[in-house]
């Protein structure tokens, strides 16, 4: 979709959280098939592979879910989906967790899901919950394997928040990214993972953003 739109680099490439994983396999593969020079910028915000590996370990630990995969676990399953419906509905979380699990399968907890979030009136159309439900699902199933298996040719910026849904002492200063670039920079913004994108403290986010990409372009008019 992005080559859709400008089919050829170089490319700057943002993810915030779990899209940061996204940013960074995306980063990654175009440097491999059209060459290092391909992606101008990689910005990570508040994500990491490293973030999303200890997240993980979170909400295995939170679920009770210790299998190899998340793939048809009734448990995994009906904890993400009650969540996605406290969202929206006000539902007793212990009694809705137990219909979950009678389901037959996962189908059928997407359908009681959307069964019950449409009752409120939020939503018009059913199709937009289940997409949301499948999403979260797929969302928790790739993070869960996720390692990455090439390293970016150049500078990672990270922008974290302060107050980061990551313990430093489990993810490091940098979220790990000196692991996986050849050069890093960190930037902190006040905050926890939220309110740095979307409350009082994002314009401090934005300027960061812009003044990285006004940085690159300036190089580019000295060439």
């Amino acid at each position: 979709e992005m080559k859709k739109i400008q089919p050829e680099g170089p490319y700057r490439i943002i993810g915030y959280s779990y899209g940061a994983c996204i940013g960074f396999e995306m980063a990654t593969m175009l440097q491999e098939s059209d060459g290092a020079n391909s992606v101008e910028k990689l910005i990570l915000l508040d994500g990491s592979h490293l973030y999303m590996q200890t997240y993980r370990n979170v909400y295995r630990m939170a679920f009770g879910v210790t299998g190899d995969t998340l793939v048809n676990n009734p448990l995994f399953e009906s904890e993400i989906m009650c969540a996605m419906t406290l969202r929206f509905a006000n539902v007793d979380y212990k009694k809705f967790r137990v219909e979950l699990l009678q389901q037959p399968g996962f189908k059928a907890r997407v359908q009681k899901v959307v069964d019950t979030v449409m009752t409120t009136g939020l939503f018009k159309s059913a199709d937009t919950i289940d997409f949301a439900c499948c999403a979260m699902r797929s969302k928790f199933v790739m993070a869960d394997k996720y390692k990455p298996e090439r390293k970016f040719k150049g500078l990672i910026t990270l922008i974290r928040a302060e107050q980061g849904a990551a313990r430093e002492e489990d993810v490091g200063f940098d979220y790990g990214i000196s692991q996986v670039s050849d050069e890093n920079k960190v930037y902190i913004v006040e905050g926890d993972h939220d309110s740095f994108v979307q409350g009082k403290t994002s314009g401090k986010t934005v300027n960061i953003i812009n003044d990285l990409i006004a940085e690159t372009n300036k190089q580019i008019e000295k060439v």
